[in-house]
């Protein structure tokens, strides 16, 4: 039997931004500190005072080098000490397996110890993993699941959707890839529910712990604002912006605010105005701005002289040197 199910399927019995898994996930290697001519220094699980290594992973794991985020405050080293099952499984390698070759192996022989006969391999799949039962003739049964389980879900899958939302693709592209490739994966309603039941509830508690710590450190101080927004579509057919405020000194996002055209009536270029409106009003809430700098937006100007009179609108020196840059380019090409 060769059938293809899904994580939701009856059966069921659970669930590159390279350099970003590192920092979020690598937990430290223990290094040898014996220098020339001092004494060797006590290692995890030899400490005198009875200390377990634990604590060592635990301070190792709220080291600036080797959790994310640019400062210790917002690193949550103690997520990664708490989970460090968890985090084996994502550091652990995959690799891709042409299924005919795998199941040969299984087929040569009972995987019981001193028994040789050929067992009856069923075998489905759960999204990416490979799940084999098999019963040779002397009795013996035998499972085999190509991933560990995490409270009855399969890691790999959940893993996988994990890997889509954070590298800033999207599961049409990578399903298509599989598709090409004869690569099992995932259904459309598995990584969608994945998304909405484990993937958007941590990634904006996430952000709120993140922007909850980052707004007492700059509580009481002068804050200088650049803002600047992306929409999915150049021109006036955009049909959402994602805009952002940042601190210009440290270059924390402090706001993200994202908007649909049909918040503004339907009129693409009035997005901007609006999630500027927006986030100026949860921001002059925490911290005190004093100065937001933007592109040329005439809309923008006249929200900030009106409504926020304290805060001083300046233009964004790039934003005007590329506009008098295509200027002269096209003045140049006329003469």
């Amino acid at each position: 039997m060769n059938d293809n199910r899904d994580d939701s399927d009856d059966d069921y019995e659970g669930d590159d931004i390279d350099d970003l898994e590192d920092d979020i996930y690598a937990m430290p290697d223990e290094q040898p500190c014996e220098q020339p001519g001092e004494q060797p220094c006590e290692q995890p699980g030899e400490q005198q005072d009875g200390q377990s290594g634990d604590r060592t992973i635990l301070e190792q794991s709220h080291n600036t080098q080797t959790c994310f985020g640019p400062h210790q405050k917002l690193s949550r080293g103690d997520a990664i000490y708490e989970m460090k099952e968890e985090v084996s499984m994502v550091q652990e390698p995959k690799f891709v397996c042409s299924a005919d070759m795998f199941l040969a192996v299984l087929r040569a022989r009972c995987q019981t110890p001193g028994c040789t006969d050929l067992p009856d391999i069923k075998h489905h799949f759960v999204g990416l993993t490979l799940v084999v039962n098999y019963l040779c003739s002397s009795g013996h049964k035998f499972k085999f699941s190509s991933s560990r389980r995490v409270n009855d879900i399969y890691a790999n899958n959940l893993q996988a959707a994990v890997s889509i939302i954070l590298s800033g693709s999207n599961y049409a592209k990578v399903e298509r890839m599989a598709k090409f490739f004869k690569l099992e994966f995932l259904s459309k309603s598995t990584y969608y529910r994945f998304q909405r039941l484990y993937l958007i509830p941590e990634i904006n508690d996430w952000w709120s712990w993140m922007r909850g710590e980052i707004m007492k450190e700059f509580y009481g101080k002068d804050v200088v604002v650049p803002g600047d927004g992306q929409c999915d579509s150049p021109g006036f057919n955009a049909k959402n912006l994602c805009y952002f405020m940042m601190e210009v000194n440290s270059n924390y996002i402090l706001d993200i605010e994202v908007l649909d055209k049909r918040h503004v009536g339907l009129v693409s270029p009035n997005m901007e105005k609006e999630a500027v409106k927006r986030s100026l009003e949860r921001l002059t809430e925490e911290i005190k701005v004093v100065e937001l700098v933007s592109d040329a937006s005439t809309s923008v100007k006249a929200l900030v002289e009106s409504q926020y009179k304290d805060i001083v609108y300046s233009l964004d020196v790039w934003d005007k040197s590329k506009s008098i840059k295509k200027c002269l380019a096209k003045v140049c090409l006329d003469h």
